[in-house]
């Protein structure tokens, strides 16, 4: 791929490399925190193959007017995950 200098769209400052995100064309600037689009070969967009996970036993996901609830019966979150010392809310 052919290097390419980006400058911000708001403001005109230089964006650094690590502010750039090919896989999803969109770059933020240091100087302003604008975030914006930018022009990327398809080659280094979205074309990743996505893992099949399974859901866990025990776990129901819902979905009610576009938010997402994730429930869990039998273990507790942090059993999922397979960490430890989580602060639930509530909990505390």
């Amino acid at each position: 791929m052919q290097t390419q200098d980006i400058s911000c769209t708001k403001c005109g400052a230089p964006v650094s490399s690590a502010k750039v995100d090919l896989f999803r064309a969109l770059a933020s600037c240091d100087h302003c925190g604008a975030v914006f689009s930018i022009q990327v070969p398809d080659e280094y967009t979205g074309k990743r193959q996505s893992a099949v996970i399974t859901q866990p036993e025990g776990m129901i996901i819902t979905e009610t007017d576009g938010l997402l609830a994730i429930k869990f019966r039998g273990k507790r979150i942090e059993q999922y995950l397979g960490i430890q010392d989580v602060a639930i809310a509530g909990e505390m």
